[in-house]
């Protein structure tokens, strides 16, 4: 039954260490196995209003992603270990289980993110009929905040203990966090963990966790996919003070022009009905 279970569980997240004793399981990771069952069973009732499941992929792929690098922390190499060979192949095992799911959930946002439009507008001017994107209001972009922090938290809580524990790296963390002290080191985690989270999303998807939810996607201001440079630079202008309250005073945030980029809508299609198809 162990191995049934991590085998099909789909998340790996933890609030430090905050959990439940109901049959091994955690508040958060039952109610995220509940948005993944909802998310199914929306996509298959409602066609094409999929922001649930393309929320609750990401969490997976990127919750599977750290926890398949962070295993390595563990790898049973200890010669001495009488069990050694059963910890090899249970190793093994769960590796190949943890790829099978980075891989499933990068198809299916794939897929899912290639059926999905940007939003227009068309203006009618006296020479004619031209179409304009349309930007993600203030009130979404704070939703953004809130949702891919709190996301952040849980998905890398995980790998944050594994390395404190590990015997590799633990050692070292704890002498780091004892020198710089627990905020300071904290500071730091979080910068890391801020940076990994927005340039995985932005430069493979083009959105984060929240901004499935809210169906939106960052692009360049020209239009096109965003690359390595542009989600580097977005991520730094985060972290300069009063960045989110220049969202008062423009649609588009300081992380935004530094970076020269901007938050778009998707368009609403939910009639439509589609099979997820891997090919």
């Amino acid at each position: 039954m162990g191995i049934l279970s991590g085998t099909l569980s789909a998340f790996n997240l933890n609030f430090f260490s905050y959990s439940l004793d109901f049959t091994y399981y955690q508040w958060i990771n039952l109610a995220f196995d509940l948005l993944f069952f909802c998310g199914g069973l929306l996509y298959l009732n409602k066609g094409k209003r999929m922001r649930i499941l393309r929320f609750t992929f990401s969490v997976i792929l990127l919750s599977k992603a750290l926890t398949f690098l962070s295993s390595f922390f563990y790898l049973p190499v200890d010669a001495a270990n009488e069990n050694l060979v059963k910890d090899l192949l249970f190793f093994g095992y769960y590796s190949l289980v943890n790829l099978a799911w980075i891989y499933f959930s990068f198809r299916v946002l794939k897929y899912l993110n290639g059926t999905r439009e940007l939003a227009v507008v068309p203006t009618e001017y006296s020479t004619g009929i031209s179409n304009s994107y349309v930007e993600s209001p203030n009130g979404t972009r704070l939703f953004h905040l809130v949702i891919d922090s709190v996301m952040i938290i849980l998905i890398f809580s995980v790998p944050m203990i594994t390395l404190f524990r590990s015997n590799i790296f633990g050692e070292f963390f704890n002498n780091m966090a004892a020198a710089f002290g627990p905020n300071i080191f904290a500071i730091f985690f979080l910068f890391f963990a801020t940076a990994v989270y927005y340039i995985f999303f932005e430069v493979i998807f083009q959105a984060s966790p929240a901004k499935f939810l809210s169906e939106t996607r960052v692009l360049t201001v020209d239009g096109r996919p965003i690359d390595f440079t542009k989600s580097f630079a977005r991520t730094l202008s985060r972290w300069i003070p009063f960045n989110a309250l220049s969202f008062l005073f423009s649609r588009n945030g300081w992380h935004d022009r530094f970076s020269e980029t901007t938050v778009l809508k998707e368009k609403e299609n939910s009639e439509e009905k589609e099979e997820i198809t891997l090919s």
